[in-house]
């Protein structure tokens, strides 16, 4: 079970309970911004990570705990652009686009790796939170060889449900 936030979710029905919080992050994108960033940099006053992007700039840095199905805050992406606004009083936000998306994650901010005992077959990956990209790589690995039965190179313990 890979299925990000869902995942706590998916796994009630059969009986399988996983300590998930949807973190929800968020970021505006503005395709013309009218301003010059060379390069990436975060204003920690305000914890907001400024980057360049080939269509534009964006502003993200807003973490909200909210759960799986409410909508989109409206009062989180005007903070965002009021942050863009005190960095930059002449941006350009015409046209700024928003990604919203959940973050898996744990109540320890590791990552949840391992077989279900009482479900032959189950193997949980899930719960990486804000290091899913970069810990993808690491949790495929140690996986494969839960699944295939090869001793890790890693204590898997830490990853581990039963934890919980």
């Amino acid at each position: 079970m890979a299925a990000g936030a869902l995942s706590g979710e998916l796994l009630q029905p059969l009986g399988v309970r996983i300590p998930l919080e949807a973190e929800r992050g968020y970021h505006v994108q503005l395709p013309r911004p009218d301003v010059d960033v060379p390069l990436p940099f975060i204003y920690k006053d305000k914890a907001t990570a400024v980057t360049p992007m080939e269509n534009g700039l964006r502003f993200a840095g807003t973490v909200e705990l909210a759960g799986l199905r409410h909508p989109p805050s409206e009062r989180r992406i005007d903070a965002i652009l009021a942050t863009a606004k005190s960095l930059f009083p002449r941006i350009n936000t015409k046209d700024a686009s928003v990604w919203f998306g959940l973050r898996p994650s744990t109540p320890d901010s590791v990552p949840v790796i391992d077989n279900v005992p009482s479900i032959p077959g189950l193997y949980l990956a899930c719960g990486h939170g804000h290091t899913g990209l970069t810990g993808s790589p690491m949790t495929g690995r140690v996986l494969t060889q839960l699944v295939t039965g090869v001793p890790s190179g890693i204590d898997v313990a830490p990853y581990r449900l039963s934890r919980f």
